[in-house]
Order: structure tokens, then sequence, then C-alpha cells
């Protein structure tokens, strides 16, 4: 009896051992199958995770937020406005991007309901009260971060390239110069040279400009910028032409880069042609470039 006793548990004994030796190899290769197959998020996903998460915290009534009338009051300055908020500028750049992002959606929209008064000959589809709005919400955003105080999370980097959709070269301008504030890798560089051309003659030479610094981060970069400016200078309109060969002296071109756009003007009509080669010798002086166009 005891015989057939000790029998039984040796036998339990050894279906226990048995059981559990199966289970951990199936438990340690789900663990390794998770892990290996969970996709990895690219550097431009993960900024625009970070944005989105802190831009979406909280809800801000824009209306009855105590900088609301003082943003509208075009009476007050931006300098006597930033005074009245020194000290508590988090809470006025939650604001203006709250703002901000409620003006971009209405105007896209439909013109924040805005239509021509038939008693007024002039309307501006693409400069309403409500675009000098925008214009007054994201120039203040710029001055905060001139001045240190905006954070690149605080933006949503999404709306600020939903605002180049919008046709006023001073919002263009302020827009980009807000995305590049929320930080770049190589897909939305690339995403944002690539509407460089779009944009509004000067936004589109500014923008050049601006995404020129972000060039400097690797030779792929560089090569998309100095082919982008070549390309402006062949654009049916040629005023994007002209427009930027004012701001070339900001592309920090080298001698080979000049004259890789100096091959490029003489498709110009000849009296832009003449503009811009004025100013790619005027920026050639600089680097000391002998540059000649042979354009006859």
């Amino acid at each position: 009896m005891k015989k057939l006793f000790l029998l039984i548990i040796l036998i339990a004994a050894g279906v226990g051992i048995y059981l559990n030796l199966n289970e951990r190899p199936n438990q340690i290769i789900t663990g390794l199958d998770s892990s290996s197959t969970e996709p990895k998020e690219t550097e431009s996903e993960q900024l625009e995770k970070k944005s989105s998460k802190s831009h979406s915290v909280g809800h801000i009534d824009v209306k009855k937020h105590p900088a609301y009338e003082s943003v509208k009051n075009y009476a007050v300055g931006d300098d006597a406005l930033l005074e009245q908020w020194t000290g508590r500028e988090e809470e006025l750049i939650e604001f203006l991007s709250a703002a901000s992002d409620e003006t971009i959606d209405c105007l896209k929209k439909d013109l924040c309901g805005e239509k021509p008064d038939p008693n007024s000959p002039y309307f501006d589809v693409d400069n309403t009260p409500s675009h000098g709005l925008l214009e007054r919400e994201l120039g203040l955003l710029v001055r905060l971060k001139e001045d240190g105080k905006l954070k690149g999370d605080s933006i949503s980097p999404e709306q600020m390239e939903q605002a180049l959709d919008i046709k006023n070269e001073a919002i263009q301008s302020l827009a980009l110069e807000l995305r590049l504030a929320a930080g770049i890798d190589d897909v939305s560089f690339s995403r944002l040279l690539g509407r460089t051309p779009a944009l509004l003659p000067k936004a589109s030479a500014g923008a050049l400009a601006q995404l020129s610094k972000e060039s400097k981060a690797s030779t792929a970069r560089r090569e998309e910028l100095i082919n982008t400016a070549k390309s402006l200078l062949a654009s049916e309109d040629q005023m994007r032409a002209v427009e930027m060969s004012k701001r070339v002296k900001y592309l920090a071109l080298n001698i080979s880069e000049l004259e890789a756009l100096a091959a490029n003007t003489c498709e110009l009509l000849p009296q832009n042609r003449k503009v811009v080669q004025h100013n790619l010798l005027v920026a050639g002086e600089g680097v000391g470039a002998d540059l000649s166009f042979n354009c006859d």
C-alpha cells in the first residue's frame, strides 16, 4: 500500500515538472516575438507625438480667456501685451497656440464666415481681418520664441504646416518659423522644402533662407536645398527667382553652389535676369567667387 502511494506521488511530480518545462519555452518565445515585431517610430513620428501630447493637454475656451480681448485689440502693441503677461508667459503661449489653431481652422473652412460687404468695393480673400488676427497670434508666438520663452513642443507641427496652405505671405513665413522651432528630421525637412516652390514668392524665398540653416545637417539636405533654389530660378513665375536672389546671401552658399545657380539664370527675361545676376554677384563677392554667366 505504501509503495502504491509513493508511486502515485512520483507520477504526479513528474507530470508537474513536464508541464512546467513545456510552458516556459512558449513564454520566452512569445516575449521575443512581441518585442521583435513591434514597429519602431521614426524621429518625425516621435516629434509629432510629443508635440500632440503636449498640445492636447487641457482645453482652453479662447473667447473667455483673459488674453482674448488684448490680442484682438490692435491698439495694444505687442510690447505692451507681452509686458502684461510677464511671469505668465506659459499661460499666454497656451492661449496663443489654441487661438491660432482655431483661426487657422476657420480660415481654411470658410474665411471665418467673412464675406464681401456690398457697400464696399474692396475685399481681399487673402487679407481679411481674420488673416490679420492670425498674423498677430503667430507673430506674438515668434516674439516669445525669440525671447527664449517658447518651447518647441508648445506648437503643433501639423497645424503650422496647415497654415502654409493659407495664401498670405506673412502667415506663411511666421508659420514656417514656428514649425522649425518644433524640430525637424530628414523626412520633415524634405517635405517642407518640397512645399517651398508653392508658397507665395516672398514667403518662398524666406522659407529657403530658413531651411538653409537646417540643410547644414547633412550633404544630402544641402543638395536638396540647392536643387530647390535652382528650380525657383527656372520657375514660370519669375518673381520667385527675383525674390529668391534678394535673399541668396542668407543661404551661406559656397563658390561651387553659387556657380550652379548662376548657370540657371540665362532663361530669365532680360530685366529679371539683370536683377538676379546682380544679386548673385553681390553674394559672390562675399566668398571670393568670380561669377561669369555666359548667357550670350
